[in-house]
């Protein structure tokens, strides 16, 4: 079913999967190839877009608003492993999870990486290759780069002005 091409692919993913989020949508898009671990700790909003080939380890817990865009091959990630005690194996230390929240109308575009606690408000953009962890980020901001920055403000006539620094 991951795998399964076309329309059909669609409605089987979505419709056999519903059940197994903690909440979904209406009209929500899992394109092909995506892979989820822990479904039942994710909520989706209506008409969302769940990109192809996702990687999504929510064990923390995952929202994704409504109206929301995921581009192909990006990776969300809301646990990570504890490596702070240099003289004790990093297989022995332990998880932390942290929540991951994507807000309404957002747009993650292609190859990003959401690191555990990121929390993106309404109407951002993140640029391809991006990887975002734990930022304060107003709500329209366009993001991009690693680490993640603010470069610039979405404005309601599709007109960019710049962060001033």
């Amino acid at each position: 079913m991951r795998n399964f091409p076309g329309n059909l692919g669609l409605w089987l993913r979505y419709h056999l999967l519903k059940k197994s989020f903690k909440k979904i949508g209406n009209n929500v898009l899992i394109w092909q190839g995506i892979r989820i671990k822990h479904i039942d700790k994710i909520e989706v909003g209506d008409n969302a877009q769940l990109g192809y080939d996702n990687h999504y380890q929510a064990s923390g817990g995952l929202k994704i608003g409504k109206n929301t865009l995921i581009g192909p091959n990006v990776n969300i990630w809301t646990i990570n492993h504890i490596y702070s005690q240099k003289n004790k194996p990093i297989t022995e230390q332990g998880n932390e999870k942290k929540e991951v929240k994507i807000g309404d109308n957002c747009w993650i575009t292609s190859m990003c990486f959401i690191l555990p606690g990121a929390s993106i408000p309404n109407g951002c953009v993140i640029l391809p290759n991006s990887v975002v962890g734990v930022m304060k980020i107003p709500p329209n901001s366009v993001i991009s780069g690693n680490p993640a920055k603010i470069i610039c403000s979405r404005l309601s006539l599709g007109k960019f002005k710049k962060y001033d620094k």
